[in-house]
């Protein structure tokens, strides 16, 4: 059995890795990065949108949720 402080301490090691990163991410967020979700929010053609592995993950929910109706 595994001794609980080893998972406990393993978890928090994981969490403040995806949280540095996260951090990370808003610093970059800028003009550029809002200006492309206006252009997909706004488009009323087609998007398309591709990738490899977990990018195709994500790829295949950005297409699920554009087809979802939406309630307002």
């Amino acid at each position: 059995m595994l001794d609980k402080n080893i998972i406990s301490e393993d978890i928090l090691a994981k969490l403040l890795i995806e949280a540095n990163t996260v951090q990370k991410l808003i610093e970059q967020l800028n003009e550029g990065f809002s200006h492309a979700v206006n252009l997909i929010y706004h488009n009323h053609g087609r998007l398309i949108v591709t990738g490899i592995g977990k990018s195709a993950l994500i790829a295949m929910k950005i297409a699920a949720e554009s087809h979802r109706p939406q309630v307002e």
